[in-house]
């Protein structure tokens, strides 16, 4: 299988954004070269590409991103196949609305955990907006968030499925179908691929 010219993706090991981030990269079989960085350790020239001093950040040629809305839809838009984003206006807007209430509402909280600050109550709030939003988000027994087609949203949230346990928040009886989807987008070729991944080396897949 022929593989895309490598990309570089400065990540923090546990990063639940830039873990969509390799999602997408591994679904659109991109070659990358992604370099782990623990928090407080980031080189000279890390901090030179990214003004924020963040750590994650997406090297393409001479561009480097540091807005990880902007990478996802870049990488779609960059390496079109396949498409990782609705065709119609309609679908690409509730995409991205979608995207970004995850982001307001659920990344804050997951912050919270790995801060430890207030983590009780930050993995209650967790546990109940998943549970509440299962209704919505989950609408099809077989399919994603927006349908039957994989999406960049799916990318987000499927990546915040995948780190609650190792956070201590555990989905109760009633989340069956939060707990189907998780089974059914963890099973991705994709998001197998994305956990082989290892620093310093080059993505290339089977």
């Amino acid at each position: 299988m022929a593989y895309r010219s490598a990309i570089t993706l400065y990540c923090k090991p546990r990063c639940v954004i830039g873990h969509s981030v390799r999602l997408v990269v591994a679904e659109k079989q991109i070659a990358l070269n992604l370099v782990l960085v623990e928090p407080g350790q980031q080189s000279e020239d890390l901090l030179l590409l990214n003004p924020y001093g963040d750590v994650l950040t997406l090297v393409d040629r001479d561009i480097a991103l540091f807005e990880p809305q902007v990478m996802l839809e870049y990488l779609d838009e960059r390496f079109p196949h396949p498409p990782l984003m609705p065709t119609e206006p309609r679908g690409r807007a509730d995409d991205r609305q979608l995207r970004s209430r995850i982001q307001r509402e659920l990344h804050p909280l997951i912050r919270r955990l790995e801060e430890d600050d207030d983590a009780e109550r930050a993995r209650s709030l967790l546990r109940e907006y998943l549970t509440a939003m299962q209704g919505s988000l989950v609408g099809r027994r077989d399919g994603h968030l927006l349908g039957n087609d994989f999406t960049l949203a799916d990318c987000v949230f499927s990546s915040i499925l995948w780190r609650l346990v190792e956070l201590g928040v555990h989905l109760p009886e009633s989340a069956s179908g939060l707990r189907a989807y998780a089974k059914r987008t963890h099973g991705r070729k994709a998001f197998h691929l994305c956990q082989q991944q290892q620093s310093g080396r080059t993505f290339a897949g089977d």
